[in-house]
């Protein structure tokens, strides 16, 4: 197991608040998902996809350095 982070510098403070609270709802819904695939329930990904879809426009869109 490998633990590995990733240094992301937002130019903008609206940027990165926006960025954490997507981080958090994609942990929150992985969270969801798990429990639900372990007791042999059926998830619906879409609000995980929506969530991730986000964070990677705004990593891709303005002006971040990621390191």
């Amino acid at each position: 197991l490998i633990d590995e982070f990733v240094e992301i510098c937002f130019s903008r403070e609206p940027q990165c608040r926006e960025a954490i609270q997507f981080v958090a709802q994609i942990r929150k819904e992985l969270n969801i998902g798990l429990q639900k695939k372990l007791h042999g329930v059926d998830y619906n990904s879409k609000e995980l996809t929506t969530s991730i879809n986000r964070l990677i426009y705004i990593l891709t869109e303005n002006s971040v350095e990621i390191s």
